[in-house]
């Protein structure tokens, strides 16, 4: 890996071990990452006793986020791209904590922010281009796993599946890049 080498050798970054903790998956890490505590979310499904309530990660990020932001997060007076938890960032677009809880004048900023993407000639191309060859992708996959009777097999066309998948593979991926 010789641009971490040139990393460590040149510009004097060190390597040490880090516990992630457990449970290592996306609501924990991004606490822990953002808010500098991931006390009290041990899985992405669990039951907590004392409130009798089910949490699940993805439904109740809004939640799970309140617990931490306090203000001091590694995104204050930033920005949040598709995350779970937004980090105390200023602006978020399609960030799971603020997805359903912003009011009319932040939904038509986000709207804007997307729409001078796609106003971008080289960026709409790039994404049409990459959506319909994710959506042939995924419909030879498909045609292949008939052909040659893999089993299981789940119906791939089910909720438009093939037409999600394009969008995630180009469309949201570019988003969080720009």
């Amino acid at each position: 890996m010789p641009t971490l080498q040139a990393m460590i050798d040149e510009d004097g970054y060190q390597l040490s071990r880090t516990d992630c903790g457990l449970p290592s998956m996306t609501s924990s890490c991004q606490a822990g990452i953002m808010f500098g505590d991931n006390f009290d979310i041990p899985a992405y499904r669990w039951y907590d006793k004392d409130k009798q309530k089910l949490y699940v990660s993805a439904s109740d990020a809004t939640e799970l986020n309140a617990r931490y932001a306090h203000g001091h997060g590694l995104m204050r007076g930033g920005s949040s791209i598709m995350n779970m938890l937004n980090g105390d960032a200023e602006k978020s677009m399609f960030t799971m904590a603020n997805m359903f809880e912003a009011d009319a004048a932040e939904n038509r900023r986000r709207a804007q922010d997307v729409t001078l993407l796609m106003l971008d000639p080289n960026f709409l191309m790039r994404e049409l281009a990459l959506f319909f060859v994710e959506l042939g992708r995924e419909l030879w996959e498909a045609w292949q796993q008939k052909r040659k009777d893999v089993r299981p097999r789940l119906n791939r066309m089910e909720h438009w599946y093939p037409f999600v998948r394009a969008a995630m593979c180009s469309l949201m991926r570019d988003i969080s890049a720009n």
